[in-house]
């Protein structure tokens, strides 16, 4: 071999170290990368609170088409459409994995046709839910103009109920961030 190749052929094999330590540095010197997130994620405090959401342009709406239910029906569910009629994306931080975790019904009776509207605040009560016990996970939800979330719920307060009549329910969103609830919403229980 000359003298030539020999100079080229050392070039090279430095060439492949400066390369190798370049790329096994890092390595070395971080340490295991899933250790290191594992501390990070423990010195992450997660946030308790979400603070007000201001002029949001959210609404809530039922959509349910079946006003009236009997004692005995095993499906008793209501839609409800949590929407975003406002002109900005809207980004609720402290949205629940399950859906149904982010709303509440509230139900009253009605004691007349048409007379939901004029219910006084402490005739509504929480209906039973099945929620999470302690810290649900959540993820932020992002919602566009004009885009929405359906979220079905049980109605599940009339398997308590001890006589039929006329009932009013009406969805409150349970966020911390923003108050939203539905308009009444009528519901005859034969």
């Amino acid at each position: 071999m000359n003298m030539t190749g020999s100079i080229f052929s050392m070039r090279y094999q430095r060439q492949k170290l400066v390369l190798a330590l370049f790329f096994i540095l890092p390595i070395f010197f971080t340490g295991c990368p899933k250790k290191q997130q594992e501390e990070e994620q423990k010195k992450i405090k997660v946030n308790k609170s979400f603070p007000k959401i201001q002029q949001h342009g959210m609404i809530l709406k039922v959509i349910s088409t079946r006003s009236s239910y009997r004692l005995k029906d095993f499906n008793k569910t209501v839609k409800f459409q949590f929407a975003n009629e406002g002109l900005s994306r809207v980004l609720i931080s402290e949205w629940k994995t399950v859906e149904q975790d982010n709303l509440k019904i509230q139900y009253a009776p009605c004691p007349r046709e048409g007379g939901a509207d004029s219910l006084p605040e402490n005739a509504w009560k929480d209906a039973p839910r099945a929620t999470l016990k302690g810290d649900c996970p959540r993820y932020p939800l992002e919602l566009d103009p004009k885009s929405s979330v359906i979220i079905t719920l049980p109605l599940s307060f009339i398997k308590d109920l001890k006589k039929p009549g006329r009932y009013a329910i009406r969805g409150v969103m349970d966020l911390e961030s923003m108050d939203v609830k539905s308009a009444p919403f009528e519901l005859i229980i034969r």
